[in-house]
């Protein structure tokens, strides 16, 4: 919490994100009881893994500041709680959980999300983002091919996503 206060920079993917909240409670099927995992606490939310339910794979289309973001994942938990501070507000798809379209946290340099990679290579307005962030400039090689990709892949997503 205190890295997160002072600024250090994270970047969590996938259920990685999970490890930040309340707890993550099992479904039950893995073992017989449905056994709570404390986590760390430092977000006002609680994870449910739902091991007895085919996995969800999903995709999204969703903005953080002035860029527009790409994502996808394949889970089989979700959360729910308090996602003020999120990190993407979802345009097209879910976000943490089905019943709402806040994606991952943001606070200070934290950046957390449910999505999968490759996420930077998928998002490389973002990436040039972070990079400036670290203060390493924001130069990405091949960078023309990847935003002809990332338009691609947007132009895609918006076609199919409904």
């Amino acid at each position: 919490k205190a890295a997160i206060e002072s600024g250090v920079i994270f970047f969590v993917t996938g259920n990685a994100v999970e490890i930040f909240g309340k707890r993550i409670t099992g479904d039950g099927v893995i073992s017989d009881e449905k056994k709570d995992i404390p986590a760390l606490g430092i977000f006002d939310f609680e994870s449910v893994r739902y091991m007895n339910r085919p996995r969800p794979n999903s995709q999204y289309i969703g903005k953080f500041e002035d860029m527009i973001m790409l994502g996808h994942r394949s889970q089989f938990s979700f959360s729910y709680g308090d996602f003020r501070e999120n990190f993407i507000d979802i345009d097209t798809g879910i976000g943490m959980n089905p019943d709402t379209k806040k994606e991952g946290l943001h606070v200070n340099n934290f950046f957390a999300t449910y999505s999968l990679g490759p996420y930077l290579i998928l998002n490389p307005h973002f990436t040039k983002y972070l990079l400036r962030l670290m203060g390493l400039g924001d130069r990405l090689e091949y960078e023309d091919e990847i935003v002809e990709a990332y338009n691609y892949r947007l132009k895609e997503l918006r076609s199919t996503l409904k």
